[in-house]
């Protein structure tokens, strides 16, 4: 193999320098100024490389404990401050978490502070034919201001929004997505004496405090029994005892 030619390099090294010398005094400055400000140009850039890296690291070490905790399985969810209905054979109950305690329990979260609200809710159906139940097509009505159900993609992506989670995993995202479908309250027939329980997330329109439940009401449309359709049921969140 060719040894280099010191000329060839000491040529190239001089016209590296000629091209510096030469940018530098176009630009008007000092040449020992361009030389600092080049150095600490370089020294910054690699600081940025490191920290990046750095933070992907602790990004993929930490991404399963930023998404939201979701429980694997509905807690029992009876007491007093359940409220129950019977309409045209259709027995809904629903309980609304509330208070900060109620959240963190479940979610390890205050939701209502970042304008998410849950309820639990039970349907039943006493008739002598089988009700489909379509929960999409339910809302919460709070005053004069109507909210839809929100999806379990819709939940993850605003508390991430919310809580400025920039880092994490796809698989803790889709294990939280799964385990709120798992919970959720699902579309489908009821047979004559079958149930259905699980929890409705809404969106409400800005940080809620822990009455948020007491003018609210939740609107049950879509049931239907064969190819009758069946009245609407509104059944408040909230009971004076």
């Amino acid at each position: 193999m060719p040894l280099p030619d010191p000329n060839e390099q000491s040529a190239s090294q001089d016209a590296d320098l000629k091209v510096f010398w030469r940018r530098s005094f176009n630009a008007g400055e000092d040449p020992l100024i361009g030389v600092v400000r080049d150095a600490m140009s370089q020294r910054r850039c690699l600081s940025r490389v490191q920290n990046a890296v750095l933070c992907a690291a602790m990004g993929l070490s930490f991404a399963g404990c930023t998404s939201m905790r979701v429980p694997r399985s509905i807690p029992n969810q009876g007491g007093s401050d359940v409220v129950s209905t019977t309409a045209d054979g259709i027995t809904v109950k629903v309980k609304p978490i509330v208070g900060r305690e109620g959240y963190w329990e479940l979610f390890d979260d205050n939701l209502p502070e970042i304008g998410i609200v849950a309820a639990w809710i039970s349907i039943r159906n006493d008739r002598p034919d089988e009700v489909l139940a379509d929960p999409k097509r339910w809302y919460l009505l709070s005053g004069s201001i109507a909210s839809r159900r929100l999806r379990s993609t819709e939940v993850i992506d605003h508390y991430h929004k919310a809580r400025k989670i920039r880092m994490y995993t796809v698989k803790a995202e889709q294990e939280a997505c799964g385990r709120l479908d798992d919970i959720g309250l699902k579309p489908g027939r009821l047979p004559p004496a079958g149930s259905a329980e699980g929890f409705l997330f809404f969106r409400t329109a800005g940080p809620a405090d822990a009455s948020w439940h007491r003018h609210a009401r939740v609107i049950m449309r879509g049931l239907f029994s064969g190819k009758e359709r069946r009245k609407e049921i509104v059944i408040p969140l909230y009971a004076d005892r």
